[in-house]
């Protein structure tokens, strides 16, 4: 294969981490950097996809065309996250990273038996890792880091799970650092090559060099143990993370926060944030808890749109549509509803799905009992569950 050169499309997910992809002496180094160069040393050229249809790629636009094709590999990605529907296939992990969280550096730092009592932020790629934690049915997934970042600023979110890779690059440059480490929340995963399953002889090499590099890089990783209610504590080691720890230690951009408890206010900031989709029982609390925002306001109701099965869920029985010319059913399935109402609901919500923007904002004209209404919608989506008010901006 050194013989001819081969072109193949990449995307790398994650730059800045060390010691896996960062750069130094102006020469870009770490593990990464080694398996491109022994790619590029057999004879295949790798030629890096950055943008799409004039969009900057997210972990999920990368494996949507790594699927289709469009993609040859992506270095970075959870071996346990490859796809079971045979279209993608993971080489050897070559390094244990961790999914772990930043906090503001004005919030306190939450104890490992309440993570549970707040939301956290994670990109969208990243979100099966945190199934059955303490984390699940806790997070409100993005489709960017980017997105996700702006949401802590503005206190949308308690935290944001990060790649641990990321804060031991700013520990190592010892660079500024806007967050600080939440060392109680440790998911650990294995660094490998996600590759599109019909690669043959490209990933036959890519695995042999991911081999190579295994030897070299595993035995630097993390160390972990299982914590209580699935979340995961993790060792130093004698690897990266030992030699990092002088550097956590004596940065006070990187000192973590130690105070016990949550504010209220920073767990419910939010619409999306108090409400779980996965557990049924404190859903039904935290729709009350909801409900209290919309109480003094007759012209704004609260909704839950079902993505997947397409029923919409009205906190106050569509109150704000005013006098119904007919029952309906609560909650109430999608094509039903346009029924009822003459408003093509189907086509209003067609572009809300489990894989578009968390941030929603809509608006809609619709006669209801003689009356025109101007309703403006605005809401999150947390996976394949939207949570919206409905407002009369007429009767505001």
């Amino acid at each position: 294969m050194a013989e001819t050169t081969v072109t193949i499309k990449y995307w790398i997910a994650g730059e800045n981490e060390y010691p896996l992809y960062y750069r130094e002496g102006g020469a870009q180094k770490g593990a990464w950097a080694e398996f491109l160069q022994r790619l590029e040393d057999a004879g295949v050229k790798a030629e890096y996809v950055k943008e799409h249809d004039g969009a900057v790629l997210t972990a999920a636009d990368a494996l949507d065309l790594l699927r289709n094709g469009e993609l040859d590999m992506i270095p970075g990605m959870p071996a346990e996250l490859v796809a079971e529907d045979g279209t993608i296939t993971a080489s050897p992990v070559i390094y244990r990273n961790e999914l772990t969280a930043v906090i503001r550096k004005d919030s306190p730092e939450v104890p490992a038996d309440s993570v549970n009592s707040c939301y956290w932020g994670i990109e969208q790629a990243y979100l099966d890792l945190i199934a059955g934690t303490a984390l699940d049915g806790h997070t409100l997934d993005f489709n960017s880091r980017s997105e996700m970042y702006k949401a802590l600023k503005t206190d949308g979110i308690y935290g944001a799970l990060v790649k641990r890779s990321s804060i031991d690059h700013e520990a190592y440059v010892g660079g500024h650092f806007d967050y600080a480490p939440c060392p109680v929340i440790a998911i650990p995963y294995g660094e490998c090559v996600f590759m599109r399953a019909d690669g043959g002889e490209i990933n036959t090499l890519i695995n042999e060099i991911c081999d190579g590099l295994a030897e070299k890089y595993l035995k630097l990783g993390y160390d972990t143990e299982s914590g209580p209610e699935g979340v995961i504590t993790a060792g130093t080691g004698a690897g990266y993370a030992g030699l990092l720890s002088k550097a956590y230690d004596t940065n006070s951009l990187l000192t973590v926060v130690s105070c016990a408890g949550v504010a209220g206010t920073l767990i419910f900031g939010i619409l999306a944030a108090a409400i779980s989709s996965k557990h049924r029982k404190q859903k039904r609390l935290e729709r009350v808890k909801l409900a209290s925002f919309a109480a003094d306001n007759p012209a704004k109701e609260l909704y839950e749109l079902d993505i997947k099965k397409q029923e919409l869920y009205a906190y106050d029985d569509f109150a704000v549509f005013g006098n119904l010319p007919t029952d309906i059913p609560n909650p109430v399935d999608l094509k039903l509803l346009s029924t009822l109402l003459g408003y093509d609901f189907s086509a209003h919500f067609a572009d809300v799905t489990p894989h578009c923007n968390t941030i929603y904002h809509n608006r809609l004209i619709i006669h209801v009992g003689g009356k025109k209404l101007y309703l403006a919608e605005d809401g999150h989506r947390v996976g394949d569950v939207l949570y919206f008010a409905m407002t009369n901006v007429r009767e505001v």
